[in-house]
């Protein structure tokens, strides 16, 4: 698969590239900090099922793999160099001394820093459909709650969840709908469905995860 398909299904499934100004090579770590306090507050969630947050960075240079991209947190005890893993998730260090100074911070290349709020289950072969309206509502209630998500969240809704994996069929006891998008196979979501019809698959699907779509 070609990089830029690659990107397509990410961004189609989950990762939304809300970079809300944020893709000049230098900031100030108060920008970075709010969205990582928000991100643990998310994952913090003692009631949190379904919904996971995270910091995603992308490298803008194609010929520098994002392990290769440090941050540079220019703090008045000197240089903290941030390694980045393949993933490209941010662990921004955190501490009194950081928040109080707010030093410049920079990436060693031209990146896209974005906020990431995914929903997923645990893989399984058969579910009621309530299960989608399960995640729905949290991953609804999560955005809505947090104020320092860029507003292009508020423009994006739930599609269905996407089923990754090869040859995948669904059967239902309620005409559910599933329609092939990219690499995934959808089931369409729809709050007028019954909770409890039954759904099966003709094989335990890869992944499972909401997919957006932009109003």
């Amino acid at each position: 698969m070609s990089t830029s398909r690659k990107y397509a299904c990410l961004v189609m499934l989950v990762l939304f590239a809300f970079t809300s100004g944020l893709q000049a090579k230098e900031r100030h770590y108060a920008q970075l900090y709010s969205w990582a306090q928000g991100v643990q507050w998310v994952n913090a969630r003692p009631d949190r099922q379904y919904v996971e947050a995270f910091i995603q960075v992308r490298s803008h240079e194609r010929n520098i793999p994002i392990e290769k991209v440090r941050l540079v947190i220019h703090a008045s005890g000197g240089d903290r160099m941030v390694a980045l893993p393949a993933s490209g998730v941010l662990t921004l260090p955190i501490d009194g001394d950081l928040i109080t100074e707010d030093p410049v911070v920079e990436f060693s290349s031209r990146v896209g820093v974005t906020v990431v709020i995914r929903a997923s289950a645990p893989p399984r072969q058969d579910f009621d459909y309530g299960l989608i309206g399960a995640m729905v509502r949290e991953y609804t209630e999560t955005v809505s709650r947090q104020n320092f998500l860029p507003d292009q969240f508020q423009s994006v809704h739930v599609r269905g969840l996407a089923l990754r994996g090869d040859g995948i069929a669904v059967h239902s006891s309620c005409g559910v709908v599933a329609r092939k998008r990219g690499d995934a196979l959808v089931i369409d979501y729809d709050p007028q469905l019954p909770a409890d019809c039954k759904v099966e698959l003709s094989r335990m699907p890869d992944s499972m995860e909401l997919m957006f779509k932009w109003f």
